[in-house]
């Protein structure tokens, strides 16, 4: 024996107040729990979506805090480098200027030595001050 299946169904009815015919459209009832459970999960979606992004734009403000203080410092390393590079360059045209001033200074020594005979003997100094961390 078969069973005729109950369907039930909701009818809307749309009465234009042209001379059209009435609309009727027929819902099935199954059709509503369905909606408001989509509806339901819409709503939930869209509300974790919203938290989501409240939260994602807050550690995106975050990170650029972070990031301009990071570009900050850069630039005060950089001017640091910069002029490190300044005070290497001074230094070292002044050891240039040091070597050239020891060159004459050996010349000179060298024609001294000469003009008094004494030839290339090596001139070795001795202290006459002994190191106070020695004695």
């Amino acid at each position: 024996m078969t069973r005729k299946r109950e369907t039930r169904s909701l009818t809307v009815m749309i009465v234009p107040h042209s001379e059209r015919p009435p609309l009727s459209l027929h819902i099935p009832m199954w059709l509503i729990p369905a909606m408001l459970t989509a509806l339901s999960l819409l709503v939930v979606g869209i509300s974790y979506l919203a938290l989501s992004n409240r939260s994602l734009s807050g550690q995106v403000r975050e990170l650029s805090q972070q990031q301009s203080v990071h570009e900050a410092r850069e630039e005060e390393m950089r001017m640091t480098i910069l002029a490190q590079q300044d005070e290497v360059l001074t230094l070292s045209e002044s050891v240039q200027r040091f070597r050239a001033s020891m060159l004459e200074v050996e010349n000179l020594s060298r024609q001294i030595r000469e003009l008094m005979g004494l030839g290339d003997q090596a001139i070795t100094a001795k202290a006459t001050v002994v190191p106070a961390s020695l004695g």
